[in-house]
């Protein structure tokens, strides 16, 4: 009995300080600045790294290119077949060059494109973000604790509890979602190394990868959108 009385008797004062508070309480955007300031400080590192990228590309185009035209002589096959085997090098070497130069660009708009994407289908204009996870989760605590009733302190602290609980597990998806961009940020501006591997045939494969990643994170940011909302 004791118990239930202290029970009651600090839900009474829990209710108050979420009364008190709940509406100072405002996470509105906080998130969202967090990670467009790492995204700017993000956005400088292509023009070093894809310097790197560039002396990797052309290095690795120079071997294959002596390795293929090499094998092409010792082979001694007709013109037409080296013609043919010369066009393919080039094309190639083009197409890889090209997403090597546009990388962060293509990256960006896959992801950016998956998320709008996933808010079209949920009849949203923008997509979700981190911080409107959270600003969602403050909005049911604050109805909840505007609800709540001081004449039945046990079902208001019942509530109330629940509605913290609601906004401690929206706040770990907000932060997961957080997680996620930041990691596709680092993908796009830094990753553009691995497509400096475009440039042989031996590892192409590399750079083929870097694209199937971000479209992987794309599909994954579209899910969690779709879920939440």
């Amino acid at each position: 009995m004791r118990i239930v009385s202290k029970l009651t008797f600090f839900g009474m004062i829990f209710l108050f300080s979420v009364n008190a508070y709940a509406g100072q309480l405002d996470s509105s955007g906080l998130l969202d600045t967090l990670l467009d300031k790492f995204q700017q400080v993000a956005s400088t590192w292509s023009l070093v790294i894809g310097d790197y990228a560039n002396w990797l590309f052309w290095g690795l185009v120079l071997i294959s290119m002596v390795w293929t035209f090499g094998m092409l002589a010792m082979q001694g096959e007709g013109l037409t077949s080296a013609l043919a085997e010369i066009v393919r090098f080039f094309a190639v070497i083009g197409f890889f060059y090209y997403l090597l130069i546009n990388g962060p660009a293509i990256s960006q708009s896959i992801i950016n494109s998956m998320r709008q994407l996933a808010a079209n289908a949920l009849g949203t204009s923008t997509g979700i973000s981190p911080s409107s996870i959270v600003d969602i989760a403050f909005v049911i605590l604050t109805k909840v604790s505007s609800a709540a009733s001081i004449w039945s302190p046990m079902i208001s602290t019942i509530m109330i509890t629940v509605a913290i609980i609601v906004l401690v597990v929206m706040a770990l998806i907000a932060i997961n979602m957080l997680v996620m961009l930041v990691s596709a940020w680092v993908l796009c501006y830094a990753g553009v190394i691995l497509l400096g591997f475009g440039g042989s045939k031996w590892t192409s494969d590399i750079a083929i990868n870097y694209l199937r990643t971000v479209l992987s994170i794309g599909i994954q940011l579209f899910t969690m959108t779709l879920i939440i909302g």
